[in-house]
């Protein structure tokens, strides 16, 4: 049984909709975009790492520790994976089916990209056109 008193039949299914409970929570109570995946909307953090395009890609913008918290509790599974440092930046949170989460960072994201231009000689510059306030 959820723990709303919705009752299934198997217990992943519970699991499951628990897990998608916190998710939704968190999309609605911090910035995001680009929920889904890849090839409907979502977006893989170009990052240089592999990343699996089954998987679900949740880019969250928090603006303060209490959603940090909120990150923490519902992707971590018992870990720290953000941080104070990740107020007010873009993280990327990468959801397997299995229940397991990786994070990537947005500026992980601008060095990697400037580090690939860099090596054919080129130079990019990032403009942040929509500050977050």
């Amino acid at each position: 049984m959820a723990f709303d008193g919705k009752e299934f039949d198997e217990k992943y299914k519970c699991e499951d909709y628990e897990k998608g409970f916190k998710i939704e929570k968190c999309c609605s109570a911090i910035e995001f975009i680009d929920e889904g995946r890849p090839y409907y909307g979502g977006t893989v953090p170009p990052d240089g790492e592999y990343h699996n395009t089954d998987n679900r890609f949740y880019w969250f913008r928090p603006k303060n520790m209490e959603e940090i918290n909120l990150l923490n509790e519902t992707f971590g599974q018992g870990e720290e994976l953000f941080f104070e440092s990740d107020i007010h930046n873009w993280v990327c949170v990468e959801s397997a089916y299995d229940d397991d989460f990786w994070c990537s960072r947005f500026d992980w994201c601008v060095e990697y990209v400037e580090r690939f231009f860099k090596n054919f000689g080129y130079e990019v510059e990032f403009k942040e056109v929509n500050k977050c306030e």
